[in-house]
């Protein structure tokens, strides 16, 4: 997958993103079941056998590739196309892209899950700028946040839902950016 600027490599970022999305979806109900579990590498292949073999409804392969960043699904995949818009939609709504294109990919995991798919690809391994809002407190669980928040939208019964939101705010009524929240006791979130 590469490395940044820093060193930082992108199969880390990648499985961090992985597991706090993992965290979320389970503190929802879900049930997930991660492809790579460390720092080995697995085969295309094999990922797609660990997804046909859970029975997935959604199949996800992160990246932070040297690359433009993209959502990126199989041509003919309604299911894909629709939920790459949607974590662009969620990326855009929480100011971590000015825009992310949704697009064919020709990713092998893409073309044989029988599970809607989609490659997230949400920040450039090789750019400084991205690699800094990565490594940034909450940078990574933000990303999470997103593919968390287009997968509720996705399941969703209809297209007018919207999240909860809140504005936290100090003794003296202003607004303090940044803030860390607790939700349910099991889920932190800025």
């Amino acid at each position: 997958a590469g490395l940044g600027p820093s060193g930082t490599r992108a199969s880390a970022f990648n499985l961090d993103v992985a597991r706090a999305l993992a965290g979320m979806l389970e503190a929802a109900g879900a049930e997930v079941v991660l492809t790579r579990q460390g720092d080995a590498s697995v085969s295309e292949v094999a990922r797609v056998q660990v997804s046909e073999a859970f029975r997935a409804d959604r199949y996800l392969r992160i990246g932070h590739a040297a690359a433009p960043p993209l959502a990126g699904h199989y041509f003919a995949s309604a299911g894909g196309r629709r939920w790459g818009g949607l974590v662009a939609d969620a990326m855009l709504a929480l100011g971590l892209a000015d825009s992310l294109p949704v697009r064919e990919a020709s990713k092998y995991a893409l073309t044989q899950a029988s599970a809607a798919a989609l490659y997230a690809s949400l920040a450039r391994i090789d750019d400084p700028l991205s690699e800094a809002r990565l490594l940034a407190p909450g940078g990574l669980r933000a990303e999470a946040f997103a593919l968390f928040l287009a997968l509720a939208r996705d399941f969703a019964p209809s297209d007018d839902w919207e999240p909860d939101s809140i504005e936290v705010r100090d003794e003296g009524g202003r607004p303090i950016p940044g803030a860390l929240v607790t939700l349910g006791g099991a889920l932190v979130l800025q």
